[in-house]
């Protein structure tokens, strides 16, 4: 994560509260602390420095011992070795979809080509078609869709990406006429390995029935289209063969890296701090901090329960979520079945190993002072961050606090530190 997670629920509350006028009482009050199996203690508290801040004790962690909870050796943070899914790194594949997306929204129409049945399947075109999908020759769950459960087709646009990778350009080149309901055509896949756990990295056959295409032509990618259509702004007036090309691939190239640099960056810390927490000894997780993340994370999920069920109520005239087991596996990203509670107490004890880490990283290094320019920076972040709701940097400060703003400074310092040490291998996702 790019900031401590302390500040997630802050920030969500903030999102929320600006995105709907109504946001529900507590569905069900929670008290105590979930079981721990780690040694625990109560800390010492610290005090807040603004009265906007929680009035919840926090371990004072600038003057408590550090090694008393956690310990760390310096070596095993100053060289870190951790690897990241290579769906970060920018490929001349990533620079192909993008400019076909592109010319997808510039596409039009062929008229009079509707409903065609003896024309093969393109990029752009719209398909209605039923599906019926297996895995190990097993129906799976949502993987069919099947004349006799729906009167209309389903309808996809190929290369909107809207179904997993490889399906789409599978369709491609399908003439609607040579399949039927009783003689589908078969296509496979294979679900992304982080798909969920019960499909992701797993094959699947999917048996087509394509009704009909409706045709649309693509712009031809040339010159003109980037200059005259796409008005981008050639940097010389005459080009050789393929030079602009190649020239408007380079900036398509590092408008893409840009765009996901804070992802790659937050996987890369994630993978660090997985990284340092088998490195670690955790002597002892203090209660009071604990607590404080249970009460967060807790404060969180049922604010989220209620906005998203009145929500559905007022979109669909139903509750969404039966109850708030069912909403919390749903919310944590697990499966049906999972145990939330086990994952939220891994998560709060994980928030409060992280800020031990940090904070005796920070105290080993010197480094826990944070600077008006650092805190400065931070609150600055967070206002760009959250302009578009109209929050200034003032309104930020208020309902952070100072005090967290700092932490969150503190945090980001020190993650660019251990960044410093890291080096990073890509390696192909697989399923888990």
């Amino acid at each position: 994560m790019k900031k401590l997670v302390l500040i997630l629920s802050a920030l969500f509350l903030m999102v929320v509260f600006c995105s709907c006028q109504f946001f529900g009482n507590k569905e069900q009050e929670t008290t105590g602390s979930a079981d721990t199996t780690a040694q625990t203690g109560s800390g010492t508290a610290a005090t807040t420095d603004t009265e906007e801040e929680t009035t919840m004790p926090r371990l004072d962690y600038f003057g408590e011992d550090m090694d008393r909870y956690l310990s760390i050796d310096r070596e095993d943070y100053m060289t870190i070795e951790v690897t990241v899914s290579d769906e970060f790194v920018i490929g001349d594949d990533d620079v192909e979809d993008y400019i076909n997306s592109l010319r997808l929204k510039n596409k039009t129409a062929d008229t009079g080509a509707v409903g065609v049945t003896d024309q093969p399947i393109a990029l752009g075109d719209v398909v209605h078609f039923y599906y019926r999908g297996t895995i190990d020759g097993e129906a799976f769950e949502g993987g069919s869709y099947l004349p006799e459960k729906y009167d209309t087709p389903a309808e996809l646009e190929i290369g909107s990406g809207r179904f997993i990778p490889g399906f789409e350009d599978a369709m491609i080149g399908i003439v609607p006429n040579t399949t039927s309901e009783d003689r589908m055509t078969s296509i496979k896949v294979t679900f992304p390995a982080n798909y969920n756990k019960k499909l992701g990295g797993k094959e699947a056959t999917f048996e087509l029935y394509v009704v009909s295409v409706d045709k649309y032509i693509l712009p031809a990618y040339d010159d003109s289209f980037i200059t005259g259509t796409l008005k981008y702004e050639a940097k010389k007036k005459v080009y050789e063969d393929g030079e602009l090309k190649a020239e408007f691939e380079s900036e398509i190239r590092k408008q893409l890296v840009e765009n996901i640099e804070d992802d790659l960056k937050n996987a890369k810390i994630s993978a660090v701090w997985e990284k340092l927490y088998t490195l670690c000894t955790v002597k002892e997780i203090p209660q009071i901090e604990y607590d404080y993340y249970y009460k967060q994370y807790m404060d969180q999920f049922e604010q989220a329960y209620a906005y998203y069920n009145q929500q559905s109520v007022a979109y669909y005239g139903y509750k969404k979520y039966e109850n708030f087991d069912v909403f919390a596996v749903e919310y944590m990203g697990l499966e049906e079945g999972d145990d939330w509670r086990t994952e939220f107490d891994k998560r709060c004890r994980e928030a409060v190993m992280q800020n031990l880490l940090f904070h005796t990283i920070a105290r080993k290094e010197g480094m826990e002072q944070v600077s008006d320019e650092e805190y400065r920076a931070e609150l600055k972040y967070y206002a760009d961050m959250y302009s578009s709701y109209g929050y200034t940097e003032e309104d930020i400060e208020k309902l952070m606090g100072k005090s967290q703003l700092r932490e969150s400074a503190l945090y980001s310092k020190i993650a660019d530190y251990l960044l410093g040490n890291t080096t990073v291998t890509f390696t192909k996702l697989t399923a888990s």
